[in-house]
């Protein structure tokens, strides 16, 4: 194996591993920064950084789930399957990362619903 195909396969492996943790700790982080800012929201009168925040979590989730998406089409096309080998399961973890990264993407948007409803002084 050469370095070439070395350093695309690494690149490979980290778009599927940000795939599948990036859109969790982005999530917890909007979750604890989002319970901080909820005083200071309060105190100053302006939720502008609790949209940031829930915006920046979601674009985060978003971007992991373009990376693992982009692993899942460059290990073949299709849905994965009962493929043995390392191409068959690189396929899986993929598809599974860009799934996870859009399900906690819909979790940051019900996390940011709230924003818009409630005053943070409630």
């Amino acid at each position: 194996m050469d370095s070439a195909t070395r350093i695309e396969e690494a690149g490979r492996l980290a778009r599927v591993w940000a795939g599948l943790l990036l859109a969790p700790t982005a999530a917890l982080l909007v979750v604890t920064a989002g319970y901080a800012l909820v005083g200071p929201a309060c105190a100053g009168g302006t939720l502008l950084p609790l949209h940031l925040v829930h915006l920046g979590g979601l674009l985060l989730a978003l971007a992991a789930a373009g990376a693992a998406g982009l692993a899942w089409r460059e290990a073949g096309p299709g849905w994965p399957g009962d493929e043995p080998g390392r191409s068959g399961a690189l396929r899986f973890l993929a598809a599974t990362g860009a799934l996870v990264s859009l399900l906690f993407a819909l979790v940051m948007v019900a996390l940011w619903l709230p924003v818009f409803v409630l005053s943070p002084c409630q």
